[in-house]
């Protein structure tokens, strides 16, 4: 149509305009006063995201209280430039629930990250994103799933303190000599663990830590690099062997640890030198 500035369609012998169309479940967030209603959610003293919603963090975003994920998604375009920043004087992601964080930096100025205890349920998954400056990444407690894909830990004091995790997954990430304290501490129930493809600098404290015995139904370490002055692996305090850190549950080919698996073995073993035969003797059966 001419004269118009707008657009229309031609549909049932009627001219229709067009209408543009949103998400429902979106929300661009470039300043804490976009999360009001999710702060009144949280009764004033958290912010609780709305269940399955897309929020997309445009820029730095500093929050002055704990976030509740809720299962909801929040991912940023460019994990340098669009960050959140916890001025909360305290942990950061709290709660009961899990969620999705994609393509951001979280900044901590020495708080703790993640204090998250589930149900054994939910999951937190984490892609491409960074932690600068904690306290501690934080405690991740009966969860289904914990996924770390792509990124990096720097200026950190503490690392991550998982229990009692479904599946846990760690993949391409460095954890840099800005770090002390322990970079992964396991303890509790695990059906699968896999930690690949990653560098672990520790220019103090400790890499990974399983001195709690955790127990585990299958268990890999493949290709994840340790170099550093301090100490790699605190291992098993039982059920591994001298010189190991791991039981048989774990497979493990790591540049700067010990190889542990199956197919590597050593032991003992002894040959008696027969030099006499005595010869059989046949036994007439009974007739009857």
């Amino acid at each position: 149509m001419k004269n118009s500035v707008n657009f229309y369609y031609y549909e049932n012998s009627i001219w229709n305009k067009l209408q543009s169309r949103t998400r429902d479940n979106y929300k661009l967030v470039k300043d804490i006063s976009d999360l009001a209603d999710e702060l009144a959610a949280g009764g004033g003293a958290k912010y609780l995201l709305s269940s399955n919603y897309l929020y997309e963090i445009n820029g730095t975003v500093s929050m002055d209280f704990p976030i509740e994920l809720n299962e909801a998604y929040v991912k940023g375009e460019d994990n340098v430039e669009d960050r959140l920043v916890n001025a909360t004087g305290g942990t950061f992601f709290t709660g009961n629930t899990g969620g999705n964080l994609k393509r951001l930096t979280i900044v901590s100025v020495g708080e703790q990250v993640f204090d998250i205890t589930g149900s054994g349920t939910e999951n937190l998954i984490c892609l491409a994103v960074n932690f600068i400056g904690a306290s501690s990444i934080g405690s991740l407690s009966t969860l289904n799933i914990v996924f770390f894909n792509t990124g990096q830990f720097i200026n950190n004091s503490g690392g991550i303190v998982a229990t009692d995790i479904n599946s846990y997954f760690m993949t391409l990430i460095t954890w840099t000599n800005t770090n002390a304290g322990t970079f992964l501490t396991l303890s509790g129930t695990y059906t699968e663990i896999q930690l690949t493809n990653s560098n672990v600098n520790i220019a103090s404290g400790v890499g990974i830590d399983v001195s709690a015995n955790p127990t585990v139904g299958q268990a890999t370490i493949f290709n994840v690099a340790f170099s550093g002055a301090g100490t790699y692996v605190n291992g098993f305090t039982s059920g591994t062997y001298v010189g190991y850190n791991f039981t048989n549950d774990w497979f493990v080919n790591c540049p700067g640890i010990p190889l542990e698996a199956d197919w590597v073995a050593t032991g003992y073993y002894s040959m008696v030198n027969i030099t006499t035969v005595t010869p059989l003797v046949a036994i007439p059966q009974s007739k009857f």
